[in-house]
């Protein structure tokens, strides 16, 4: 298992990698034909097309991962009647989307407003859920191979097709939406065809209402967790351009923000691979074993980010062609810090979902979005878009951290997770890897090379990594 589960991870990782590196090797040639007013128009339509995304699959990925796990033999009719189900609402997602691209695209964008509804709507009204239930089908089994070759070859095309349509064609803005229409209807189509002809997955239109009806009731209330995950990482932009704040501060903001995409990937990759082992461990009563995982995660993101975090001035001096857009590092920083929090939420999120017990998880994952709205709109007229990154660290320290005080995971918890420890270790990072943002090239190869010698010393002592960890 524990050798599966590195060779997994490794594919999550690279994948998107081979696709994100070529992205940022692109950037130096794009940014010449990009303005922050062309990422702003870019982050504030995702914004609002964020804004819905929760909707499209009604929460019912728990459905799929309780069914695979406890019913091994039956669960594919269930999942069939979940596909004929999301089927349709597609259909209705998408015409309901359209129609609120339209009132709020900006002015800045209207020439282009119904091409934009039409990129944005026809992928998942044409193949429906089949992509998200393709993606979860070899998630569970713990075969990365099948998500992580599409994701390298549909991340390297989208490489390709960016050069093609802004800086062949000069179309600006306007080459991410025709960039992504066509990823995201290729993508959509492969898993489409490994559904129907190789899994024979067919989707059932004339399901079982009673089936649907109990499997919405579990899943529906996960839709404010997951509107959360919008509401911490989206929000913030469609708030600027509500509260009118210069386009060409969203687009700054946007830019910081897509480097931490990046470094999202990373956290995202492992938790990918890492979530299945954690399930089986749960069901086994393995606790220590699942707890010593996520631990392990946890470390290793935060000595990954702190790194990526400390050479980000240099990263963004030599990556961006452009003298506004590069001075952008420092709200880059406290944005990818953020993202250290995400093994911590884990922790209690996985524990939760297997346990079925999702009511209350809301109560911790939307107030974190909730307050990030709230934070920004009252600090953001004010002090501007760094004050924003400085909300989006409190909300995901909040969601980290809240979870483990819920009634029902100590209900159900077996362990010590010590999250208040933690968050105090990553917060102390993050102050002292935005004092060093600025330090010399010396120094931070200095701190560079003493942290990986660290690292190397404790590997060569340790007596044990797997049996230490996970037996």
């Amino acid at each position: 298992m524990f050798k599966k589960l590195i060779q997994n991870t490794i594919i999550y990782s690279i994948a998107p990698y081979v696709a994100s590196f070529s992205n940022l090797l692109i950037l130096p040639i794009i940014t010449k034909d990009l303005t922050e007013i062309d990422y702003g128009i870019s982050g504030t339509i995702t914004a609002y097309t964020g804004a819905l995304s929760a909707l499209s699959a009604l929460g019912l990925s728990v459905i799929l991962s309780n069914s695979f796990f406890k019913s091994r033999v039956q669960y594919k009719y269930l999942w069939r009647q979940i596909y004929g189900f999301l089927t349709i609402w597609n259909i209705l997602y998408s015409v309901i989307l359209g129609v609120f691209l339209y009132i709020f695209i900006p002015d800045s964008a209207s020439e282009n407003r119904l091409t934009i509804i039409l990129l944005s709507t026809l992928p998942n009204a044409l193949l429906g859920p089949s992509n998200f239930l393709g993606t979860y089908y070899y998630t569970f089994r713990q075969e990365a191979l099948p998500i992580g070759l599409r994701t390298m070859i549909f991340g390297v095309l989208s490489v390709f097709l960016n050069l093609l349509f802004i800086s062949h064609y000069k179309l600006g803005y306007m080459g991410w939406f025709y960039t992504s229409f066509i990823i995201s209807l290729l993508t959509n189509f492969s898993f489409w065809y490994v559904l129907i002809f190789k899994l024979n997955m067919m989707p059932i239109f004339n399901f079982k209402r009673k089936t649907i009806i109990k499997a919405l009731r579990i899943s529906l209330p996960l839709i404010p967790h997951q509107y959360s995950y919008y509401l911490l990482s989206g929000s913030e932009r469609l708030i600027m351009d509500q509260c009118k704040i210069d386009t060409g501060k969203i687009g700054e903001f946007n830019i910081g923000s897509m480097f931490s995409n990046y470094v999202s990937n990373i956290a995202q990759a492992a938790s990918t691979s890492i979530g299945p082992v954690i399930m089986i461990y749960f069901r086994e009563q393995k606790f220590n074993q699942a707890r010593n995982l996520l631990f392990l995660y946890q470390a290793i993101l935060l000595i990954v980010n702190f790194i990526i975090c400390l050479w980000a001035k240099e990263a963004f001096y030599i990556l961006i062609q452009n003298d506004i857009l590069k001075e952008t590092y420092d709200l880059a920083l406290i944005l990818i810090m953020s993202i250290t929090f995400s093994p911590l939420f884990s922790g209690y999120y996985l524990l939760l979902t297997f346990n079925a017990e999702t009511k209350s998880l809301w109560r911790i994952t939307f107030v974190a979005g909730l307050l990030c709205v709230v934070l920004n709109l009252i600090f953001l007229p004010t002090y501007g878009i760094f004050s924003s990154a400085l909300i989006f660290f409190f909300a995901y320290a909040y969601r980290g951290l809240a979870g483990y005080y819920l009634n029902s995971f100590r209900r159900i918890n077996k362990v010590k997770f010590y999250p208040i420890i933690w968050t105090i270790i990553i917060t102390a990072f993050t102050i002292i890897v935005y004092l060093l943002r600025n330090a010399s090239i010396a120094s931070k190869a200095a701190i560079t090379l003493l942290i990986l010698a660290l690292l190397i010393g404790l590997y060569i002592k340790r007596v044990d990594l797997k049996k230490a960890y996970l037996e």
